[in-house]
């Protein structure tokens, strides 16, 4: 929303807020919802023009991305063995 509204720097914060529930002992925010807020910060970062910024958030969103494609991957292996 903060986006559509070049409101910048509340998406930034908000998405840095998010993100810091990681931090909390006992917390879980799915992968998805990771993703989510590294690239909305990414595009928020630059549009304000500071660019390695956006792009360390890029860069964490594509770990995120790869680690849930290697996961569901290894699924799909496991499900595949099991009747054998």
């Amino acid at each position: 929303m903060y986006l559509i509204s070049y409101n910048f720097q509340k998406c930034i914060s908000h998405g840095k807020k998010l993100l810091d529930f990681l931090k909390v002992p006992d917390s879980k925010l799915a992968p998805t919802t990771q993703y989510n807020a590294h690239m909305y910060i990414a595009e928020a970062y630059c549009m304000i023009g500071k660019f390695q910024e956006s792009l360390s958030h890029l860069e964490k969103a594509e770990e995120i991305s790869e680690e849930a494609s290697a996961n569901s991957a290894n699924i799909g292996t496991t499900n595949d063995n099991e009747g054998q």
